[in-house]
């Protein structure tokens, strides 16, 4: 797995077979009220995910199906869908299983600390991933996914992986 660098980002590319993740769910057009409601406001979605997620990496996924209106994406975040998780009675109906299909991803790696937010992430972002990845001689894959923020497991607010499914140019 070799290590890159694009636009000051670095990067590695990996291929990555298919996965589950099991959580929560919002069709919004703002990352910002998903995250709000599943993971803030929610009491009851906070425990559960912090019960579920426990020593796992957390997936915030975006992306888009035929249930999202024009403008709308689904915002699922949750973790991956193993056999460590308890099946409890009590919110079992209420996750959402969401297949990420086999591809090639970039990984970038940022540090989001209040520190670097304004090097890191947001830099990131205002610089246009996608641009970022063309420089780098791949295109987006015509996945429903968009994109992927991975929070691992030992995450202490500073760095976290952010995932384009990629193809070569």
């Amino acid at each position: 797995m070799e290590k890159n660098e694009i636009m000051g980002f670095a990067y590695k590319e990996m291929d990555i077979p298919s996965f589950e993740v099991i959580g929560f769910t919002k069709i919004t057009p703002s990352q910002v009220e998903a995250y709000q409601e599943i993971l803030r406001n929610d009491d009851v979605k906070s425990e559960i995910l912090r019960k579920i997620v426990k020593d796992k990496p957390l997936y915030c996924i975006k992306s888009r199906d035929k249930e999202c209106p024009k403008d709308f994406w689904r915002y699922t975040i949750g973790k991956n869908n193993d056999d460590g998780h308890s099946e409890n009675e009590e919110y079992k109906n209420e996750l959402f299983t969401f297949q990420v299909k086999e591809s090639k991803w970039l990984i970038f790696t940022l540090d989001v600390s209040k520190e670097c937010i304004l090097t890191g992430f947001i830099k990131f972002l205002h610089n246009d991933p996608y641009e970022t990845i063309w420089e780098a001689g791949y295109e987006p894959t015509t996945s429903i996914v968009r994109y992927i923020e991975v929070h691992k497991e030992n995450y202490d607010g500073h760095e976290m992986e952010f995932w384009i499914p990629v193809k070569k140019r």
